[in-house]
């Protein structure tokens, strides 16, 4: 049984592991109703102020008041976070046209004197949605991209993925964008409620250095069970009884 921290390492050049997620990483995370994959976002965000890492959070779903809740269970207080500028919640403007360029004016000034931060998307599907075009949320998301990684930073990405089975769907061609660009993909899937299921790690095709989290042979399997104080982990197939 694993809790938390130690469900998704990485191997650092001095042989040593680390939960925290290297720079330059962009980890996308794909959804569906009935298995959402917000625990996750909660997960990166709780380590990275425990830490003491500028954390970014643009919030085009969920509440900084939603987010607040959950993380106090786990001992972590955003707006204690805040306060003291670790951590930084940005609201969804209003939707318009002029929305992917809002945010990106948010985005910036927050980013700065940032080393190595950690930015969070919840979730990039809601700008699809609210009317702006996969090819102008693509091109966003690899802009942010890239002024992150020019800062050592990490990005973690959101996707709802209820339609991505559907290969002329607009989230399909979303995905598939986001995909190309990502270093690992995450998806989870729901096994008996919304409180048990599957968690597929996925090699992206951007993964350029092999940090030892995925083997090139295939996905890693896990199984969760979200609790009160977060989420229990195990290896697919060794938790008998877990679920």
């Amino acid at each position: 049984m694993s809790r938390q921290d130690d469900f998704l390492t990485f191997l650092a050049p001095s042989g040593i592991r680390s939960s925290a997620l290297p720079a330059g990483l962009f980890l996308l995370i794909t959804d569906a109703l009935e298995a959402p994959g917000t625990f996750l976002l909660s997960h990166f965000v709780a380590k990275a102020v425990r830490d003491g890492r500028r954390t970014v959070f643009l919030g085009l779903s969920q509440s900084f008041d939603h987010y607040s809740a959950i993380l106090k269970k786990t001992g972590v207080q955003l707006a204690t976070a805040r306060d003291k500028g670790v951590f930084t919640y940005i609201d969804a403007p209003p939707t318009s046209h002029d929305t992917l360029r809002l945010l990106s004016d948010a985005l910036i000034p927050a980013l700065e004197g940032a080393e190595q931060p950690l930015v969070v998307i919840d979730d990039v599907s809601s700008l699809q949605w609210s009317g702006q075009s996969v090819q102008d949320v693509a091109r966003f998301v690899a802009g942010l991209r890239a002024v992150i990684s020019n800062v050592g930073g990490s990005l973690v990405v959101l996707q709802h993925g209820d339609d991505l089975a559907s290969p002329d769907s607009d989230d399909s061609a979303l995905f598939r964008r986001l995909f190309q660009r990502s270093d690992l993909w995450l998806h989870t899937t729901v096994l008996s409620s919304q409180t048990r299921g599957e968690l597929a790690i996925h090699r992206g095709p951007a993964l350029a250095e092999d940090w030892g989290v995925v083997d090139r042979s295939g996905a890693t399997a896990l199984q969760y069970k979200l609790e009160e104080g977060g989420a229990v982990f195990h290896v697919k197939g060794l938790g008998k009884g877990f679920l």
